[in-house]
């Protein structure tokens, strides 16, 4: 069955030749000065940072102003890669929404953009369990569908459009990533 969401995910794609995709966000980061990222959960505590959210902030608007000049449909990723269960209670992030946060962050962002803000699309951005360069340590299939499942569902329930995994260590992982 075809959710909504993904219905207009189909459309964005149908309707346009060329998206124009952030990318390397965590390494901008990584060089930015006064940004530490996390041990555990990495970019995504940031927006509960005043330096970290301004700095994310203007990354995210560089790629808002490009598709804008230009033009361009847009899909930002939530910088949400490790904000798995797991890792968010071993940040101490208990408590905290920090997918939907990361969410809203982005949302408030691209609808700061008028008319422009109809052709960018927020995909929730997944990752693996651990190493994503040890394909010996990944996930089964189902192992990956029951562990994933959680974000899967913040995310989606906080209203992005589209969920994305990215760097997976192995088959098994990304199958069962796309179960949950």
């Amino acid at each position: 069955m075809t959710t909504g969401i993904s219905v207009l995910f189909q459309a964005f794609l149908a309707e346009s030749p060329v998206i124009l995709g952030e990318g390397a966000v965590i390494e901008r980061l990584r060089r930015s000065s006064g940004i530490r990222l996390d041990d555990h959960v990495v970019n995504s505590a940031l927006i509960y940072q005043a330096t970290g959210r301004l700095t994310l902030e203007a990354i995210c608007r560089q790629y808002l102003e490009i598709g804008q000049r230009y033009n361009l449909p847009l899909l930002l990723s939530t910088p949400t890669w490790r904000a798995g269960r797991d890792r968010i209670a071993a940040a101490g992030l208990v408590g905290r929404d920090l997918n939907g946060d990361n969410f809203r962050f982005l949302a408030e962002l691209r609808n700061s953009y008028g008319d422009y803000a109809r052709q960018v699309s927020i995909c929730g951005l997944m990752s693996c369990r651990g190493d994503a360069y040890k394909p010996d340590e990944a996930l089964t299939a189902s192992a990956a569908a029951e562990f994933h499942a959680w974000q899967a569902d913040s995310l989606a329930a906080s209203g992005v459009n589209v969920l994305l995994a990215s760097t997976l260590p192995a088959l098994s992982e990304a199958i069962g990533l796309a179960r949950a």
